[in-house]
Parts: structure tokens; C-alpha cells; sequence
């Protein structure tokens, strides 16, 4: 009768038996299909990935080069075997290919959760003619440059889309202290100094001029000789980029393609960074962006994979809102890793890594209608800003945050088991965050939370982080 009076709602109460009916379809597929997975990255950041494979009746088939990795008795096969170097990838996939050989492995879909092996998956996709995006591609998702002279390069023209080098930012390729002469000339200071191949923000720094950027890049390279850090792309090498300083607020856009076509996307906003470092502070999930903003954030992320080449997967763009539109920061060419994929989880009832296991076994993902359960508000705890606030014995540690996280009072992500002290660079702890029914609501809850624990502080001033977060419907 309710639909009958309100055509807009026709179908809307047979939709959730429908959906309860295609999931269950979807895990009756994907039940005992065998998926290597090329990487398993570091210690609890992966976790997840364990767990989900044991909800879903995945055998996972881990290939990884630590011996030692946590994993090892969480997965159904786990292959040791050293692919650290990428200057070997092809020898590399020929490895892996040769084992799975002589091991009888026959396997479904291939895949990877690390940044680091994307290249080298999408070799092993094609030598195993397994569903994913060409090496190409990958390659140019890698590689962040590469990403934006493949925007800068697109002959791909619609008249009722913007041109895709309009998303591309300015850059000029750092590898020698030579090449920061004269970057004035073609990069507006400030400008942004980055590593070629890292995550998770490591490593990058805002620079003011050419004497800073020249001072910054010589102390990462000297400090990168003598660090295993893998967050900046180790095998692949230390390369590093000046891009333009684009304004605006950042944004993050999961999004979920198979054969080519978006199938979801879901977008995130970041709060402000401590400067001259780009580490995220807080984020918020669904986006409080206008409507028409998020529209034109989804159609730049299908333009901007669409020109790298990206067609199979689960993948993780950042933007910049620019006052003259969205300007791409970076395409990560894996499922999310962090908080991300528990937070759509969450907010949307939408499993993104679920949908990594189907589309890499080559089954169609059916995506319900997206519509936001709750408003997700989160900060970042960090080395510097909160290592001495996260030690305080019966009043906030790492363990106290996950029993407040039993308890229901917070949502607690660990990123590192233990606070480290003496690390290079600034390293991520944990997320904290609150679920609300407006932006407001989880606003007021998030601070009131941070204060109790000291993760508000002079160093961490969390209501600034939040600030730009705002109601859907405010002016």
C-alpha cells in the first residue's frame, strides 16, 4: 500500500529479501574457490584479509618471501619463495608459475592486497590467463608519474566530459639532486616532493623552494640506505617526483570495476594534514560533499583508471577538490587496505574485498543500491603525536582502545601491535572513529572520545581536523 501511494518507492520493501537472496547466491559461488594471492603484506594491517577468507570458504594460496610471515598457518597453501626484487618481476612470475606447477596448484583468480606486487599479479594473471589488468597498466598505477602523463597522454575524447589531462597535476621526475635545479621554472613552490612507488603518505613533504626540496631529498635518500621500510617501495627503487601543490580538499573513491565498468564507488573525505607532512589526520564516510561534487568525483575516477588503462578490481584513487575541479593525487591498482574496507562495510553493508574475491575468479559482482547506514568520523594516531598520550598506563593504550572498542564506545583499527620509538619517519598507530546519525552527531562524539583519551592534544588538534566536515544539507 506504502508503494502504491509513493511510486519513487516502488520495489523498495521486496529489496532486502532480493539482496539477502543474491549474496547468498554470490557465497555459494565463490565457496572453495582457490585464489593466490601474490603478497601478503605486514603484520595486523592484513588481517582482515585472513578473516574474510575464512567467512567466505576461500582457500587462499599465499605466496610471500618472509617465512616467518603471520599468515602462515591462516591460509590454505603458503609458498615462500623470494619476489622482492621487481627489477626480476618476469623472472619472478615465472617462478611463481613454475611452482604452482610442480606443486599441482590449480587456482581461480589471482590477486594481491599489497602495493608493492601489483605489477608482478598482473604478469602472473596473464602468464596464468586469469582475469586482471594488463602489466601495463599496472605499471602506471605504480608508478605515480606514470599515472599522471597517462592522463596528460589520453586521446580519449567525449564532448560531455571534461578533457582527462584537466585531473593531471604538473610534475617534474626527481632522481639526481641535479634535476631539483631549475624545477622552479616549471613547478609552482610550494610543491610537493614524493616518492615514486610509496604509500600510506611515507616520505612525502611539502617543500618551499628549490634549496628545501634539494635539503629534503638528499636527507630521504641517505635515510632510505639504511631502511627496509617497504612503504616506500623497496625492489622498486628510491625515484621521486615534484608535483604541483593542488588546493582544495582531499578525497578518497573506492571503486569496484569489472570488464571495464564501475560498479560502485564510494567516496570518503580527508581532513586537513599536519604540514610539511601528508600523513591523513581524520577522515568521514559517506562524504559530505555536495551531490554534484561527488557525481564529478566518480566520473574523474572513471576517466582517470579508464586512461591509465585499469579494468579488473578493487582500487583505492585519491583526489584533490580543486576550486577548478578534481586533480588527481593517486591511483592504488589493489583493494584498500587500512580502516577503507571496514568503513564500507559498515556504512553501505558492502564487502569490497568480498568483490575482489569474485571479479579475480572472474564472477560478476550484483552490488545492492548504495545507500549510507551511518555516518563513520575518524582520526589517526601517530608516532610523534601520540606515542607518549597512547602509553599512559589505566588510562589510554593500545589495549584499552580495542576494549573500548568491545565495549562499543569506539571503532579501533591497529595498524602497529606496539608503539615503536626511534623509527625514521613517522609511522601510523591505530584509527579511532564513532558512528553517528548525522556529521554532527559523530563530530561531538568523536572529539568528546579523543579528549578522554589524549589524542586531542597541542600537537593533534582534532577539532581542526574535523572542521571541514559538514552536513550534506548545509549551504
Amino acid at each position: 500500500m506504502w508503494e502504491l501511494q509513493n511510486p519513487a518507492e516502488l520495489g523498495s520493501s521486496v529489496r532486502p529479501l532480493v539482496a539477502t537472496m543474491v549474496n547468498r547466491s554470490q557465497r555459494f559461488l565463490l565457496r572453495g574457490k582457490k585464489i593466490l594471492l601474490i603478497g601478503g603484506g605486514e603484520g595486523i594491517r592484513k588481517e582482515f584479509v585472513w578473516r574474510a577468507a575464512e567467512e567466505y570458504n576461500v582457500k587462499i594460496i599465499l605466496i610471500d618471501p618472509d617465512p616467518n610471515h603471520s599468515a602462515v598457518k591462516r591460509v590454505y597453501k603458503f609458498i615462500q619463495c623470494d619476489i622482492e626484487d621487481h627489477s626480476h618481476d618476469d623472472e619472478n612470475t615465472e617462478k611463481i608459475v613454475h611452482l604452482l606447477r610442480t606443486q599441482g596448484l590449480d587456482v581461480d583468480g589471482c590477486m594481491t592486497v599489497d602495493e608493492n606486487y601489483v605489477p608482478l599479479t598482473a604478469l602472473v594473471c596473464e602468464a596464468l590467463r586469469m582475469l586482471g589488468n594488463t602489466p601495463e597498466a599496472s605499471r602506471k598505477a605504480k608508478k605515480k608519474s606514470l599515472s599522471q602523463n597517462a592522463l596528460l597522454a589520453s586521446s580519449t575524447y567525449s564532448s560531455f566530459l571534461p578533457k582527462p589531462h584537466l585531473y593531471a597535476v604538473k610534475i617534474r621526475e626527481i632522481v639526481r639532486p641535479e634535476d631539483v635545479k631549475g624545477s622552479s621554472s616549471l613547478i609552482r613552490y610550494p610543491a610537493i616532493l614524493k616518492p615514486e612507488y610509496g604509500a600510506y603518505s611515507f616520505g612525502v613533504h611539502l617543500v618551499k623552494d628549490e634549496e628545501e626540496c634539494l635539503k629534503y631529498f638528499n636527507s630521504i635518500q641517505k635515510t632510505l640506505q639504511n631502511t627496509d621500510e617497504k612503504a616506500f617501495g623497496i625492489g622498486y627503487g628510491n625515484e621521486m617526483h615534484l608535483a604541483e601543490y593542488a588546493l582544495g580538499t582531499k578525497h578518497g573513491v573506492e571503486v569496484v570495476m569489472f570488464r571495464g565498468k564501475i560498479l560502485a564507488a564510494f567516496i570518503s573525505d580527508c581532513g586537513p594534514t599536519r604540514f610539511p607532512l601528508f600523513f591523513e589526520t581524520s577522515s568521514c564516510m559517506p562524504s559530505s560533499l555536495p551531490l554534484d561534487k561527488q557525481r564529478q568525483m566518480v566520473m574523474a575516477t572513471k576517466q582517470c583508471v579508464d586512461a591509465v588503462g585499469l579494468t579488473e578490481g578493487v582500487y583505492s584513487v585519491e583526489f584533490k577538490m580543486a576550486p577548478t575541479g578534481p586533480k588527481l593525487i593517486e591511483i592504488n591498482g589493489r583493494v584498500t587496505g587500512a580502516h577503507y574496507r571496514n568503513w564500507v562495510r559498515t556504512v553501505f553493508e558492502t564487502d569490497i574485498l568480498f568483490l575482489n574475491f569474485l571479479i579475480a575468479c572472474g564472477i560478476q559482482p550484483s552490488v545492492r543500491p548504495l545507500e549510507p547506514r551511518c555516518q563513520l568520523i575518524g582520526v589517526m594516531c601517530t608516532t610523534t603525536a601520540h606515542a607518549k598520550a597512547l602509553s599512559r598506563p589505566g588510562i589510554a593504550t593500545l589495549e584499552i582502545l580495542a576494549e573500548a572498542h568491545e565495549k562499543g564506545e569506539i571503532i579501533f583499527f591497529p595498524m602497529e601491535s606496539e608503539l615503536k620509538e626511534n623509527e625514521p619517519f613517522e609511522n601510523l598507530l591505530c584509527q579511532v572513529a564513532v558512528k553517528g546519525k548525522s556529521v554532527n552527531e559523530a563530530k561531538k562524539k568523536l572529539l568528546a572520545v579523543c579528549r578522554k583519551y589524549g589524542i586531542d592534544n597541542q600537537q593533534y588538534p582534532v577539532e581542526r581536523f574535523l572542521s571541514p566536515f559538514v552536513e550534506l544539507s548545509s549551504p
